[in-house]
């Protein structure tokens, strides 16, 4: 203890001065050592002294912390005290099984799958493009949304389409206070009002079939004033989040009406994007009258580039009228070629495949719903975890299967290790051991 404080206000001085008290010369070889780590522990406190250096402690140790942070958001508390007096031996020994075990293991769960990278389009000079804005309004969020309104507007002819479309549920009472959609009921007849007024609605089916030959007759007769063959361009606001997989899920319900979209050479886009990109180029058009920067909504966006606002906004053909103004008539000055590159543009195939994707993974977590996480804070995972669990290809049966026949090594090997097919290094499910012991402890309980 009393070296240890020496050393603390001496420095390796105390050293020498020990060594005389007991009449022992330490040496030049010695003493010039002392002086050396002496010198090197004097620099090393003006260095922990400087602002920098402090500065820059202070962002690693925020590092940490939110790194601590996502992996707790994400697969729940990574570290208790004494976690591993209770830890399933199989747990701890998960990373050490070997390949041919993992692969037999793999075996019995379905194929590991992931999202693929989307493969956007690029301007083409030797094609002529039709560019239909479209939007829709629906009865609700979410993968449960049913088409209510279909709109577009056709910049090339200025031709104009909307159809109503009466959803088999009701309209959510938050959404019809933004689109002014209701439903009544006369007797056994259900009625689509808006704003009051009874609108002339249509079958989903019909809607798409006619929105289909728009698309045809638009493009044919933008085709009669060139020679290029025509690409058909939809543009949507927020499209790829919402109105984009609503058209497609709506076009997958109704088999007779998917022929008519894949005759057609569709691309699909979102502006969004576009404004996004325009945004983070720092483009000075946009900036409101302050010199601060719009919000991405479709609403701020054209008054900041128009100094006022457009009406009736969520009403499918105004918010379409709206959009074709920013893009092709405003002070932006967009070309062709900085639309097509700048939107995240994809072909038909691109989108199906995406949304298909999406949708049989949601299927998935919703087998995890109320049994492996819930919306409280004592749910065994979180959402997130469960959510890349559904992601990789698994469902709840899938795991409670799995433990039926392995037991805890064969969950534990699957969830904690890299899938054999899969390049990365990503474990399917995580690597934490706590983790893994409350998922297998749950799974126990039902065996």
């Amino acid at each position: 203890m009393a070296c240890s404080v020496a050393q603390k206000n001496l420095g390796k001085q105390y050293l020498l001065n020990v060594l005389q008290s007991a009449n022992i010369n330490p040496g030049c070889t010695m003493t010039s050592q002392v002086s050396k780590m002496d010198y090197e522990r004097k620099q090393d406190q003006l260095r922990k002294q400087n602002k920098d250096f402090k500065k820059k402690r202070k962002q690693l140790r925020n590092v940490r912390s939110s790194k601590d942070s996502r992996l707790e958001s994400r697969d729940g508390t990574v570290y208790e005290s004494g976690s591993t007096l209770s830890l399933d031996p199989e747990v701890i020994n998960a990373a050490s099984i070997q390949k041919a075990e993992i692969y037999q293991f793999e075996q019995q769960v379905p194929q590991f799958c992931f999202r693929k990278a989307r493969r956007y389009q690029t301007f083409n000079p030797g094609f002529e493009y039709n560019f239909v804005i479209y939007d829709t309004e629906t009865n609700c969020g979410g993968k449960k949304a049913e088409l209510v309104e279909l709109s577009a507007f056709c910049h090339g002819t200025g031709d104009s389409f909307t159809k109503f479309v009466l959803p088999q549920h009701d309209i959510n009472i938050y959404v019809s206070n933004i689109n002014k959609f209701h439903i009544a009921s006369f007797g056994n007849e259900r009625v689509l009002h808006r704003n009051g007024f009874a609108l002339q609605t249509v079958s989903l089916p019909e809607c798409l079939l006619s929105f289909a030959n728009f698309l045809k007759s638009t493009s044919a007769t933008i085709k009669n004033a060139t020679s290029k063959p025509v690409k058909i361009f939809l543009i949507g606001h927020k499209a790829n989040a919402f109105d984009t997989p609503l058209l497609i899920r709506s076009i997958a319900k109704c088999t007779k009406t998917e022929p008519k979209f894949k005759e057609l050479d569709l691309l699909f886009v979102d502006s969004l994007v576009l404004i996004r990109h325009l945004l983070k180029e720092n483009n000075q058009l946009l900036r409101k009258t302050d010199g601060s920067i719009p919000k991405e909504n479709l609403r701020d966006i054209y008054k900041c580039l128009f100094q006022s606002e457009f009406d009736n906004s969520h009403q499918g053909l105004a918010d379409v009228m709206a959009l074709d103004k920013v893009l092709f008539q405003s002070k932006l000055g967009l070309t062709t070629e900085q639309i097509v590159n700048n939107s995240n543009t994809m072909i038909l195939s691109t989108v199906q495949e995406d949304v298909q994707y999406l949708d049989k993974a949601h299927e998935r977590l919703l087998t995890f719903n109320n049994r492996l996480y819930d919306d409280s804070d004592n749910s065994i995972i979180k959402k997130s975890l469960a959510k890349k669990l559904a992601d990789s290809g698994l469902s709840f049966s899938d795991l409670r299967k799995l433990y039926s026949s392995t037991g805890p090594r064969g969950v534990a090997a699957l969830l904690a290790i890299p899938p054999s097919t899969s390049k990365g290094k990503s474990p399917r499910g995580t690597k934490c051991c706590i983790t893994l012991q409350k998922i297998i402890n749950f799974l126990k309980t039902l065996t």
